[in-house]
């Protein structure tokens, strides 16, 4: 049986029961604790994540009024 909270007399110590964390949140094959105190195993993989890519000029690398463009690896 999974334990999500713990009591010392009358002071909580450890309390997961409103934790959200969810597998796609935790990196791949690292283990949790979710909120009803069972454990599981991240799914996140970050290969998938956007990547911002800025294109400055070298001789003016001031940014204001620059566009910039975000791609997909």
């Amino acid at each position: 049986m999974a334990v999500n909270k713990v009591v010392v007399g009358n002071e909580t110590k450890i309390d997961l029961s409103n934790d959200t964390v969810t597998e796609a949140d935790v990196m791949s094959g690292k283990t949790f604790h979710r909120s009803d105190g069972s454990i599981s195993t991240g799914t996140y993989d970050p290969s998938g994540v956007w990547v911002a890519i800025l294109n400055i000029s070298t001789q003016n690398p001031n940014l204001y009024g620059r566009d910039i463009t975000i791609t997909k690896r």
